[in-house]
């Protein structure tokens, strides 16, 4: 079976969607994903770049946008309060000792978290209570 490679990062909206879109899509196809944490601000960062969230006019643009995206393939989608946010405690638990299925169900679970439930997964606490629940 061929193997898709999913860069992400949960500060993402369009990676979110796209986690949502990609098990009929693989499946369809005969892939496994193959998820692989990455750091967007440190990619930014190294191209002198700030993300579009920080930019109020293509944070506004693209929250619509993405909201309406979500609205046209029905997907749940709430954004977070703490917008951008450090994603490198949530990054971090997705690279954890654990099977396959584990890291799926906790990425899953997640991109739940801050893009549905508007959760903070900065703070331990919060990271704490979503992987007891969910991951």
């Amino acid at each position: 079976m061929k193997e898709l490679k999913f860069y992400f990062d949960f500060v993402s909206n369009n990676a979110y969607l796209a986690w949502t879109q990609l098990p009929p899509l693989c499946s369809k196809h005969n892939l496994t994903i193959r998820p692989v944490p990455v750091l967007f601000t440190g990619l930014l960062n190294s191209h002198s770049n700030v993300g579009p969230a920080e930019i109020p006019a293509k944070r506004a643009w693209m929250t619509k946008n993405i909201l309406r995206k979500a609205a046209l393939v029905g997907v749940p989608m709430s954004p977070p309060i703490h917008h951008p946010f450090n994603p490198l405690l949530a990054l971090r638990a997705c690279t954890a000792p654990i099977s396959d299925v584990e890291r799926t169900r906790l990425i899953g679970a997640l991109f739940e978290a801050v893009w549905v439930d508007r959760r903070h997964v900065s703070d331990l606490d919060e990271m704490r209570d979503v992987i007891e629940r969910g991951g």
